[in-house]
């Protein structure tokens, strides 16, 4: 199957924006979804193909995502503020900081992004200096054509996520009752 006739997705975004686009038509402005799903990626070739490999293209790679996209108010309006700010890339980057601080991820951003992020406002996200996902606000384009004002996400790769993550959950019963020992 050549790339563009592929059926399979690339990316979590076209259903968070399809569901934003949704919320919108029912008078919901202000979003916050986030996705966790299989996405399926060209798989490389190593080395030397054998021989049925030669005859069929390869498999994608499925991998597993999680991606949010935000859309709206950044928070509800309150007595002090009735107006709130709009969702942003600094407003994503702390939903991403919070998942990936949660599990104990080390991860940075570097500069750059995908064709349908604003320039200037989008950064690729690291882990372990490995490319994972990407992070920033939508093209007012690509908003638009999904009929929304704007809007900020990211979307990173569980496995990587899962592979660097340091925090290990260890259970340990603390009952406030003592041993029965005779009844």
């Amino acid at each position: 199957m050549s790339e563009d006739m592929s059926v399979m997705r690339t990316t979590l975004l076209g259903s968070l924006l399809d569901v934003a686009r949704r919320n919108r038509s029912r008078g919901l402005t202000d979003v916050r979804l986030f996705e966790i799903g299989a996405v399926f990626l060209n798989r490389s070739r190593r080395g030397e193909p054998t021989a049925a490999e030669q005859r069929s293209e390869p498999l994608p790679d499925e991998r597993p995502h999680a991606g949010a996209l935000l859309a709206g108010a950044a928070r509800p309006a309150s007595w002090r503020e009735s107006e709130p700010p709009q969702a942003d890339f600094y407003v994503a980057k702390a939903v991403l900081a919070a998942l990936l601080d949660a599990v104990r991820v080390p991860w940075s951003v570097e500069r750059g992004g995908e064709p349908f992020l604003h320039p200037g406002r989008a950064a690729r996200v690291l882990i372990g200096g490995e490319p994972a996902g990407w992070l920033g606000e939508i093209h007012p384009a690509v908003a638009r054509t999904w009929d929304l004002d704007g809007g900020a996400g990211f979307e990173i790769d569980l496995g990587l996520v899962e592979a660097a993550a340091l925090y290990v959950p260890r259970y340990e019963d603390l009952t406030s009752f003592p041993a029965v020992l005779q009844d």
